[in-house]
């Protein structure tokens, strides 16, 4: 997949799953090769993000920064309770998020 590298703050959603479930754990993982992300700003970030929305239109937001100072393929993994574990969580949004 490749991404727009020159666009500022960007946000790719990859997958958004139905959930309609309390009580759940997720764990998430992707693996990317940033050979184009510059090095002229130290506020530049590369990421997974995982997106958690509650069926009373709450949302909380979990993140996982790769290392934006290589050109080597990485991979991390981010695991998360969402932190109102006994709510109804309704949608799930997993995402790539580049700053540059």
């Amino acid at each position: 997949m490749n991404f727009c590298y020159d666009c500022g703050e960007t946000t790719y959603n990859l997958l958004s799953k139905n959930v309609n479930r309390a009580n759940v754990v997720f764990n998430i993982s992707g693996a990317a090769k940033a050979n184009s992300v510059p090095l002229t700003t130290d506020n530049r970030t590369f990421g997974i993000a995982l997106k958690i929305n509650y069926a009373d239109n709450t949302t909380e937001d979990h993140y996982q920064e790769y290392n934006a100072y290589t050109s080597a393929e990485q991979s991390v993994t981010l695991s998360v309770t969402p932190e109102e574990a006994n709510k109804m969580l309704t949608l799930l949004s997993f995402m790539v998020t580049i700053r540059i």
